[in-house]
C-alpha cells in the first residue's frame, strides 16, 4: 500500500510545483568564519521569472567587506561560491606580539534583487575567527659543535597543521656563545 501512495505523490508532485511559482531563495554560510581563509557558501534560487543580482556582504563595526556581488540568470540555480574572508584586523598590532586579536562578530548581509524590486533582503550573525599561525623552526640535529654550520628551516602552519605559503622576512643576529662549566 505504501509504494502506490509514494509513486500517486511522485506523480502530482511536479503539478503542484509547477502551480506554486512563486520563487524560493536560500542562502548557507557557515556560522564561524576565519580571517584571511577562504570560505564556501551555497545559494539555492528557485522559479526565478527573470535574472536577480546577489549580493553578500560582511559587516563589522567598522567597515563593510562585500564578499560576493554576481547576477543569477538561470532558475533552479545552486551554487557552490568561494570567498576571502577579509583581514579585519580587530585588534591594531604594533609590534608588539605579546597582544592576540579577538574574535569578533559580524553580520553576514544577503540581498536579492531585481533592478529595484528587492526579493531578498536579511542579515545573519557570523564568528570572525582571527587567523592563528604555528611557526616551526627545525634545526637538521640537536647539537652542534663550535665552528659548525646551522642548518634549518622555517615553516608557517596554520592551525589546522597546513603549510601557508606566505614569505616572511627574516633577519637573523648570529653572536658567539661562550660555553662555560659550574
Amino acid at each position: 500500500m505504501g509504494a502506490p501512495l509514494l509513486l500517486l505523490a511522485l506523480t502530482l508532485f511536479p503539478v503542484a510545483a509547477a502551480e506554486s511559482l512563486e520563487p524560493h531563495y536560500m542562502v548557507v554560510f557557515p556560522a564561524i568564519i576565519q580571517q584571511s581563509h577562504e570560505e564556501k557558501l551555497y545559494i539555492h534560487l528557485s522559479s526565478l521569472a527573470e535574472a536577480v543580482h546577489l549580493a553578500i556582504t560582511l559587516q563589522t563595526e567598522t567597515q563593510n567587506h562585500t564578499l560576493v556581488e554576481q547576477d543569477v540568470e538561470k532558475p533552479g540555480t545552486f551554487q557552490s561560491i568561494t570567498f576571502q574572508v577579509p583581514d579585519l584586523m580587530l585588534i591594531p598590532m604594533k609590534r608588539d606580539y605579546s597582544r592576540t586579536q579577538s574574535e569578533e562578530v559580524a553580520f553576514l548581509h544577503v540581498l536579492i534583487h531585481s533592478g529595484d524590486n528587492v526579493l531578498l533582503e536579511g542579515h545573519k550573525k557570523v564568528l570572525v575567527k582571527p587567523q592563528k599561525n604555528i611557526i616551526l623552526i627545525e634545526t637538521d640535529k640537536g647539537l652542534y659543535k663550535p665552528g659548525e654550520t646551522v642548518k634549518f628551516r622555517i615553516v608557517n602552519l596554520d592551525e589546522n597543521l597546513k603549510v601557508l605559503k606566505n614569505e616572511v622576512s627574516i633577519t637573523l643576529c648570529l653572536s658567539r656563545s661562550r660555553s662555560f662549566s659550574m
